[in-house]
């Protein structure tokens, strides 16, 4: 009758099914203070993952005056992405899973900003959560309190040394989990706007050099996970984000919340559970060697770099800070050259010896 039915046995996320206030203020004071009298805020934390079309634009796009225009669906393009903080504003790195294991834009790339990960479905599993406590565990060493909803993928059979990893309560956590309240929604609205902003300014560089000029939803196609920008400097975040004045309140709020039901947890199946007790071993995230969408290009040339900095531009639209910002990319580019210059003289000698 399940197979004929199409029903598994799952057990709910922990954001799922109507909010439990009474749960929730019961917890908060019977469960909190006892907890956070044993830590100072910058000791807890709360994480939370959450989907992000990290290539969808607003339900409009720029065109020109004469130009007919065509709609287009928006992109759901998806990653899974793990926000983390302390309750004294402390930013973890955030962990960003995606589907391909080794996407060709991050060939050659020896940083990146965040921790990257995959599986086939971009879903958090009980294994990625584990490898990220691990390696957290590994950068501290003192105790930390974690609080995270009871899904599934969070509950973890391995005791860790410094994290004491605490659960809300069952369909309590978009009232009380602080990564619902604001934060996420505040990420987003950071990472949308900064994206969109980029789409224009191609646009705009597009018509001043009238090249043929490609559509917004192009433009936003050829977004890589690299570029996504999921880092912000602490200048930046103390700066609140703005809604473009050519977007409406509803249509705003709709664009920033277009992935907010995205699933983001690994669904488990009575088959899955069972398979896993009878082999006793963990699943195995299987992920792709490469995306197929993401553009294999070489990366650019220092001199192709210093042109696309256009110094003549930058003094005539900006003032001396912005000059001496300028500078200090152009110094940057100049000192990367030199060691590459150096480690393949390097490399050169090796070999013949």
């Amino acid at each position: 009758m399940k197979k004929r039915e199409n029903i598994s046995f799952v057990k709910p996320h922990g954001e799922q099914g109507e909010a439990d206030h009474v749960a929730a203020r019961l917890w908060i004071h019977s469960e909190w203070p006892s907890l956070i009298a044993k830590c100072p805020p910058s000791c807890v934390f709360n994480a939370d993952e959450t989907g992000l079309y990290f290539r969808a634009l607003p339900e409009h796009t720029y065109a020109f005056k004469n130009e007919k225009t065509r709609g287009t669906k928006t992109s759901k393009e998806r990653l899974t992405i793990l926000c983390c903080a302390s309750m004294d504003g402390e930013k973890r790195k955030l962990l960003v899973i995606g589907k391909s294991k080794n996407p060709r834009c991050f060939k050659g790339v020896k940083n990146l900003p965040v921790d990257y990960t995959a599986n086939s479905n971009e879903w958090m599993t009980k294994e990625i959560f584990t490898e990220w406590l691990i390696k957290w565990v590994n950068e501290i060493h003192h105790d930390v309190l974690l609080l995270v909803d009871n899904c599934t993928a969070h509950v973890v059979t391995v005791k860790f040394k410094y994290i004491n990893l605490v659960f809300l309560p069952s369909n309590t956590t978009s009232i009380i989990q602080p990564c619902d309240q604001g934060i996420i929604r505040t990420f987003k609205a950071y990472y949308r706007t900064n994206m969109r902003k980029n789409v224009i300014s191609v646009i705009d560089a597009n018509l001043e050099q009238e090249l043929c000029t490609l559509r917004a939803h192009e433009i936003a196609k050829k977004i890589t996970v690299l570029e996504g920008g999921f880092i912000l400097s602490p200048k930046e975040v103390k700066v609140p984000v703005e809604r473009p004045t050519d977007l409406s309140t509803e249509l705003y709020n709709e664009w920033i919340n277009i992935d907010e039901e995205v699933q983001t947890i690994e669904i488990v199946t009575e088959e899955d559970i069972c398979g896993e007790k009878q082999s006793k071993r963990p699943k195995e995230n299987v992920a792709g060697d490469s995306d197929e969408e993401e553009p294999n290009e070489k990366p650019p040339s220092t001199k192709q770099m210093l042109e696309a900095l256009q110094i003549r531009g930058i003094q005539q639209r900006g003032d001396f800070d912005v000059f001496k910002q300028h500078k200090s990319y152009e110094d940057m580019i100049m000192k990367l050259a030199e060691e590459e210059k150096i480690q393949s003289t390097l490399d050169g000698f090796l070999s013949k010896n």
